[in-house]
């Protein structure tokens, strides 16, 4: 084709084409629910609920399977140790995420302080028996507990709905 032609071509059509019918009521309708309509991706708090959870799981499992020179003792510290970083590093990530949110309970600190009291007694004693697989277990549990606790009292499930 010819510029002459396609220019021809180009004048055969109007400038605008109208509707057959008003489509902004559809439209602003759309929109209404959509800013109405509930997330469908994950908010923070799930993604480091699932974060916390899965490394509690991982340092677990790694006590069994850490190689070391003592297999027993050492791979039980490790997996202690990077049970304890993973909390303080999620317990850190929450607190700096809530620091300017009010809490719902003036005690929370307080119950986080038990909590946190339970955990350091059962420290104590995985001291003295690091391979004790019951005492990881439930330092594990009373970790999520806090980051729990952080949670709830800063970002309840009923003010997501």
């Amino acid at each position: 084709m010819k510029i002459n032609e396609t220019a021809q071509l180009e004048n055969q059509f109007p400038e605008e084409i109208e509707p057959s019918r008003d489509l902004w009521a559809g439209i602003e309708k759309a929109i209404s629910e959509e800013s109405h309509r509930p997330e469908k991706s994950w908010s923070i708090n799930t993604r480091i609920m699932m974060a916390s959870a899965a490394s509690v799981f991982i340092a677990v499992v790694a006590v069994q399977f850490l190689p070391a020179s003592n297999p027993k003792i050492d791979s039980s510290q490790a997996g202690i140790a990077a049970l304890v970083d993973t909390y303080e590093e999620h317990k850190g990530l929450l607190l700096a995420q809530y620091k300017d949110k009010p809490a719902l309970t003036t005690n929370w600190q307080q119950q986080l302080n038990d909590l946190e009291a339970a955990a350091q007694t059962i420290r104590a004693s995985l001291d003295n028996n690091p391979d004790n697989a019951v005492l990881i277990k439930l330092l594990g549990k009373l970790y999520q507990q806090q980051l729990d606790l952080i949670n709830k009292v800063h970002s309840p499930q009923w003010q997501q709905i």
